[in-house]
């Protein structure tokens, strides 16, 4: 009887051990705080100031790239918009045109959130 069980704990033995060699991928993208941002923001408007949600993106993004990481798409474009938002229209168009480098697929929204802030020939005329 004894010898039976052998072969099965040896064997669940060397599945434990290359269980434990076995290492979990390096996550794409650096959450943070990014996904409570914008649930604050956006299913409790008016529970967080949009100063405190820039200075919490901006933080945010500062970690990722302590990190190496990236953050996820739309990330610069959400504190770009809460930036233009403030008034910070020089921020605003930096951060666009960040998230069009880095996420190519952007570029028709955050092209035309550019063109937008540009002043129009002759508005004040």
């Amino acid at each position: 009887m004894r010898g039976r069980w052998l072969p099965v704990t040896g064997a669940l033995g060397l599945v434990g051990m290359l269980a434990g060699c076995v290492q979990a991928p390096k996550p794409l993208y650096f959450w943070g705080d990014y996904q409570g941002v914008m649930y604050q923001l956006q299913a409790k408007p008016g529970s967080m100031d949009p100063s405190e949600a820039i200075a919490k993106l901006t933080t945010n993004i500062e970690k990722a790239a302590a990190k190496g990481m990236l953050v996820p798409p739309g990330e610069h474009a959400e504190l770009g918009y809460l930036q233009y938002q403030a008034g910070d229209q020089a921020q605003a168009a930096a951060q666009f045109r960040l998230e069009k480098q880095l996420y190519p697929a952007s570029s028709g929204l955050m092209d035309r959130l550019l063109a937008k802030m540009q002043p129009r020939a002759g508005a004040n005329s």
